[in-house]
Protein backbone atom coordinates (compact mmCIF):
# COMPACT_ATOMS: atom_id res chain seq x y z
CA UNK A 1 0.00 0.00 0.00
CA UNK A 2 1.09 3.48 -0.88
CA UNK A 3 2.29 5.38 2.29
CA UNK A 4 2.79 9.04 3.27
CA UNK A 5 4.97 9.36 6.25
CA UNK A 6 4.34 12.69 7.97
CA UNK A 7 6.56 15.38 8.24
CA UNK A 8 7.72 14.93 11.54
CA UNK A 9 8.13 11.35 10.99
CA UNK A 10 6.03 10.44 13.55
CA UNK A 11 2.78 10.12 14.87
CA UNK A 12 1.18 12.21 17.54
CA UNK A 13 1.62 9.49 19.75
CA UNK A 14 5.33 8.43 18.50
CA UNK A 15 4.83 6.12 16.32
CA UNK A 16 7.34 6.06 13.67
CA UNK A 17 5.62 3.57 11.85
CA UNK A 18 2.36 5.96 11.20
CA UNK A 19 1.27 6.44 7.66
CA UNK A 20 -1.61 8.24 6.25
CA UNK A 21 -3.40 6.26 3.38
CA UNK A 22 -2.72 8.22 -0.12
CA UNK A 23 -3.93 6.93 -3.61
CA UNK A 24 -6.15 4.05 -4.40
CA UNK A 25 -5.95 2.69 -1.09
CA UNK A 26 -7.29 6.29 0.72
CA UNK A 27 -10.49 5.55 -1.75
CA UNK A 28 -10.80 1.98 -0.64
CA UNK A 29 -10.75 3.38 3.02
CA UNK A 30 -13.59 5.83 3.04
CA UNK A 31 -15.90 3.05 0.78
CA UNK A 32 -15.11 1.24 3.94
CA UNK A 33 -16.05 4.23 6.84
CA UNK A 34 -18.64 5.23 4.85
CA UNK A 35 -20.15 1.34 4.20
CA UNK A 36 -19.46 1.09 8.30
CA UNK A 37 -21.54 4.74 9.14
CA UNK A 38 -24.46 3.60 6.97
CA UNK A 39 -24.64 0.31 8.99
CA UNK A 40 -24.55 1.73 12.44
CA UNK A 41 -26.98 4.54 11.40
CA UNK A 42 -29.47 1.37 10.35
CA UNK A 43 -28.74 -0.07 13.68
CA UNK A 44 -29.11 2.99 15.54
CA UNK A 45 -32.77 3.29 13.91
CA UNK A 46 -34.30 -0.29 14.25
CA UNK A 47 -33.28 0.30 18.23
CA UNK A 48 -34.95 3.89 18.60
CA UNK A 49 -37.82 2.26 16.87
CA UNK A 50 -37.97 -1.24 18.73
CA UNK A 51 -37.34 1.55 22.22
CA UNK A 52 -40.80 3.72 20.58
CA UNK A 53 -42.58 0.82 19.92
CA UNK A 54 -42.08 -1.16 23.92
CA UNK A 55 -42.86 2.42 25.70
CA UNK A 56 -46.35 2.21 23.23
CA UNK A 57 -47.57 -1.53 24.18
CA UNK A 58 -50.16 -1.13 26.95
CA UNK A 59 -48.88 -2.15 30.45
CA UNK A 60 -51.04 -4.75 32.07
CA UNK A 61 -52.77 -4.23 34.76
CA UNK A 62 -51.76 -5.88 38.65
CA UNK A 63 -52.94 -6.33 41.81
CA UNK A 64 -54.48 -8.35 44.22
CA UNK A 65 -57.89 -8.20 42.34
CA UNK A 66 -57.44 -7.49 39.08
CA UNK A 67 -59.69 -8.30 36.37
CA UNK A 68 -59.55 -8.19 32.67
CA UNK A 69 -62.15 -6.96 30.56
CA UNK A 70 -65.64 -8.74 31.19
CA UNK A 71 -66.31 -12.05 32.61
CA UNK A 72 -66.89 -13.35 29.39
CA UNK A 73 -64.26 -12.14 27.79
CA UNK A 74 -60.98 -14.53 27.17
CA UNK A 75 -59.06 -12.24 29.09
CA UNK A 76 -61.47 -12.26 32.01
CA UNK A 77 -58.70 -13.40 35.37
CA UNK A 78 -60.95 -14.64 38.01
CA UNK A 79 -60.77 -13.68 41.74
CA UNK A 80 -57.17 -14.86 42.69
CA UNK A 81 -58.87 -15.33 46.47
CA UNK A 82 -60.76 -17.92 44.72
CA UNK A 83 -64.59 -17.16 42.81
CA UNK A 84 -67.41 -16.16 44.30
CA UNK A 85 -71.18 -15.78 43.51
CA UNK A 86 -71.75 -13.00 46.51
CA UNK A 87 -68.41 -11.69 45.04
CA UNK A 88 -69.63 -11.37 41.62
CA UNK A 89 -73.11 -10.05 42.81
CA UNK A 90 -71.03 -7.19 44.00
CA UNK A 91 -69.17 -6.61 41.71
CA UNK A 92 -72.25 -6.43 39.07
CA UNK A 93 -74.04 -4.05 41.77
CA UNK A 94 -70.83 -1.66 41.47
CA UNK A 95 -71.28 -1.69 37.82
CA UNK A 96 -74.47 -1.02 37.99
CA UNK A 97 -73.65 2.54 40.19
CA UNK A 98 -71.18 3.65 37.44
CA UNK A 99 -73.96 3.02 34.53
CA UNK A 100 -72.11 0.08 33.25
CA UNK A 101 -75.51 -1.78 32.54
CA UNK A 102 -73.93 -4.70 30.20
CA UNK A 103 -70.96 -5.55 32.68
CA UNK A 104 -73.29 -5.61 35.19
CA UNK A 105 -75.30 -8.56 33.65
CA UNK A 106 -71.83 -10.36 32.48
CA UNK A 107 -71.15 -10.53 36.67
CA UNK A 108 -74.67 -11.37 37.59
CA UNK A 109 -74.59 -14.09 34.99
CA UNK A 110 -71.22 -15.41 35.85
CA UNK A 111 -72.72 -15.26 39.14
CA UNK A 112 -75.69 -17.64 38.52
CA UNK A 113 -72.81 -19.83 36.58
CA UNK A 114 -71.21 -20.54 39.61
CA UNK A 115 -74.64 -20.80 41.59
CA UNK A 116 -77.71 -21.31 39.93
CA UNK A 117 -79.91 -22.29 43.15
CA UNK A 118 -79.84 -18.78 44.83
CA UNK A 119 -82.44 -15.97 44.12
CA UNK A 120 -79.96 -13.16 44.57
CA UNK A 121 -78.48 -12.44 40.63
CA UNK A 122 -82.13 -13.49 39.56
CA UNK A 123 -83.82 -10.51 41.29
CA UNK A 124 -80.94 -8.06 40.09
CA UNK A 125 -80.92 -9.22 36.72
CA UNK A 126 -84.61 -8.93 36.68
CA UNK A 127 -84.73 -5.54 37.94
CA UNK A 128 -81.92 -4.61 35.15
CA UNK A 129 -84.14 -5.82 33.04
CA UNK A 130 -87.35 -3.76 33.87
CA UNK A 131 -85.14 -1.01 33.65
CA UNK A 132 -83.81 -1.64 30.19
CA UNK A 133 -87.38 -2.37 29.43
CA UNK A 134 -86.77 -5.70 28.49
CA UNK A 135 -90.18 -7.18 30.14
CA UNK A 136 -90.84 -10.41 28.95
CA UNK A 137 -86.86 -10.96 30.73
CA UNK A 138 -87.87 -9.59 33.86
CA UNK A 139 -90.78 -12.14 34.07
CA UNK A 140 -88.75 -15.24 33.29
CA UNK A 141 -85.58 -13.51 35.84
CA UNK A 142 -88.05 -13.20 38.87
CA UNK A 143 -90.16 -16.27 38.09
CA UNK A 144 -86.99 -18.14 38.65
CA UNK A 145 -86.17 -16.48 42.30
CA UNK A 146 -89.73 -17.10 42.72
CA UNK A 147 -89.37 -20.55 42.12
CA UNK A 148 -85.90 -21.06 44.29
CA UNK A 149 -87.48 -18.86 46.76
CA UNK A 150 -90.71 -19.29 47.19
CA UNK A 151 -90.99 -17.06 50.29
CA UNK A 152 -89.75 -14.26 48.79
CA UNK A 153 -91.25 -11.33 49.02
CA UNK A 154 -89.34 -9.19 46.63
CA UNK A 155 -89.41 -11.66 43.98
CA UNK A 156 -93.20 -11.67 44.41
CA UNK A 157 -93.69 -8.19 44.54
CA UNK A 158 -91.52 -7.59 41.50
CA UNK A 159 -93.50 -9.96 39.29
CA UNK A 160 -96.65 -8.05 40.11
CA UNK A 161 -94.75 -4.66 38.73
CA UNK A 162 -93.78 -6.50 36.08
CA UNK A 163 -96.95 -7.79 34.94
CA UNK A 164 -98.77 -4.85 35.24
CA UNK A 165 -96.40 -3.10 33.26
CA UNK A 166 -96.99 -6.02 30.30
CA UNK A 167 -100.61 -4.66 31.12
CA UNK A 168 -101.58 -8.52 32.44
CA UNK A 169 -103.90 -7.15 35.28
CA UNK A 170 -104.84 -10.71 36.13
CA UNK A 171 -101.70 -11.95 37.39
CA UNK A 172 -100.43 -8.62 38.60
CA UNK A 173 -103.07 -8.07 41.25
CA UNK A 174 -102.34 -12.25 41.96
CA UNK A 175 -98.83 -11.86 42.84
CA UNK A 176 -99.43 -8.95 44.67
CA UNK A 177 -101.52 -11.13 46.72
CA UNK A 178 -98.94 -13.71 47.26
CA UNK A 179 -96.76 -10.67 47.93
CA UNK A 180 -98.91 -9.74 50.75
CA UNK A 181 -99.26 -12.83 52.26
CA UNK A 182 -95.55 -13.73 52.36
CA UNK A 183 -95.28 -10.26 54.26
CA UNK A 184 -97.94 -11.17 56.72
CA UNK A 185 -95.85 -14.66 57.66
CA UNK A 186 -92.82 -12.88 58.32
CA UNK A 187 -91.50 -12.23 61.82
CA UNK A 188 -93.16 -9.18 62.65
CA UNK A 189 -90.34 -5.96 62.85
CA UNK A 190 -89.10 -4.89 66.17
CA UNK A 191 -89.05 -1.21 67.35
CA UNK A 192 -92.02 1.06 68.68
CA UNK A 193 -93.12 2.71 65.80
CA UNK A 194 -95.33 -0.38 64.86
CA UNK A 195 -95.75 -2.50 61.32
CA UNK A 196 -95.00 -0.23 58.01
CA UNK A 197 -97.88 -0.52 55.84
CA UNK A 198 -97.60 -3.41 53.00
CA UNK A 199 -96.24 -2.17 49.53
CA UNK A 200 -97.60 -4.76 47.68
CA UNK A 201 -101.45 -4.30 49.13
CA UNK A 202 -101.27 -0.83 48.82
CA UNK A 203 -99.49 -1.32 45.00
CA UNK A 204 -102.64 -3.78 44.29
CA UNK A 205 -105.63 -1.53 45.43
CA UNK A 206 -107.38 0.12 42.61
CA UNK A 207 -106.27 4.25 42.44
CA UNK A 208 -109.60 6.59 43.17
Amino acid sequence: MSTYQNPAGKSPEGNPRYRIPVGPDREKTSLTWSKARRTFSVCLAVAIGGLIVGLCLPVPKSGKHAYVSSPSSPSFTPNPDGESAERYDTLGQECLERGELDEADQWWSRSISLDDQRPTPWILRGHLAVQTQRLDDALAYFQKALELDPKSHEAAFSLGRVQRLRGEAGESERYFRLAAEIRRNLPPPTGGMGAMPDPAVLSSQPSR
